[in-house]
């Protein structure tokens, strides 16, 4: 079929096995058409993108499948592929414009156990602005393979956010500042990743500088993702829930 290609803007190539939970959603389409979207493991059976990514307009083709990539630097080859048996997107995406703005992708089976494949570790509570992040997401090389990249981001103040956004900034949104290369458009579901943890993803909106961001931590999204998501029973091998939910105070 034919493919779209994410691109991100420069970056710096790294290993998959510093960002083992980077993924690859693949979305085809009853047309026949597919495309890559970043993704993020945050259980061992679930992934997070942006609703942007799944959604599709009453004239759109109808998605017919999703296969998840995992573990691999590479956008369409490499590592592992996990057949896809639900989604959802968050009810109030788009309530307001851009607001609410992600999904949540159940696979067939379990990413436990695969090398260089693991969930991320989600912060719950927000992060002062010009704390440093790093966002990832794919560029072609000289060989037009799109390979694993991350560009460096830092928190920027609401202010600076409703400046960019031109208008009042949506409850589920913050905003980072690119510091050295920035984003292309359509990286949305990419993460952003501060101080090993899972921060924000990004959105399928086209701005240089100060960028638009689904927030993790903001209280509606924690309370679309809390109902959701599936962990291990404590007493398991795995690792349990709090280690993935974390937050300020000692009793999580």
């Amino acid at each position: 079929g034919n493919k779209r290609v994410v691109r991100m803007a420069n970056g710096i190539a790294v290993p998959i096995a510093d960002y083992p939970y980077v993924v690859t959603v693949n979305v085809t389409d009853s047309s026949g058409q597919s495309y890559y979207k970043p993704g993020v493991i945050i259980t061992d059976t679930q992934v997070l993108t942006a609703a942007t990514v799944v959604s599709r307009t009453v004239n759109q083709p109808a998605i017919v499948s999703i296969v998840i990539r995992a573990g691999s630097v590479y956008q369409d080859q490499g590592g592992f592929t996990f057949p896809v048996s639900n989604y959802q997107k968050d009810p109030l995406h788009n309530s307001p414009y851009g607001s609410h703005d992600v999904a949540v992708i159940t696979i067939n089976g379990s990413f436990s156990g695969y090398a260089n494949v693991k969930p991320i570790a989600m912060h719950s509570t927000p992060l002062p602005p010009a704390t440093n992040c790093v966002a990832l997401g794919w560029d072609t090389d000289v060989s037009s393979n799109a390979l694993l990249r991350q560009a460096a981001y830092a928190l920027s103040t609401d202010a600076d956010c409703a400046a960019s956004l031109d208008g009042p900034v949506p409850p589920t949104v913050q905003c980072a500042a690119s510091v050295t290369v920035g984003f292309a458009c359509h990286d949305d579901g990419g993460p952003l990743v501060c101080n090993g943890r899972l921060y924000g993803l990004l959105q399928q909106w086209c701005y240089s500088g100060v960028v638009p961001f689904v927030s993790i931590p903001a209280a509606e999204t924690q309370s679309y993702l809390s109902p959701l998501l599936v962990f291990p029973a404590s007493g398991s091998a795995t690792v349990p829930r709090k280690n993935y939910m974390t937050c300020s105070c000692q009793s999580c």
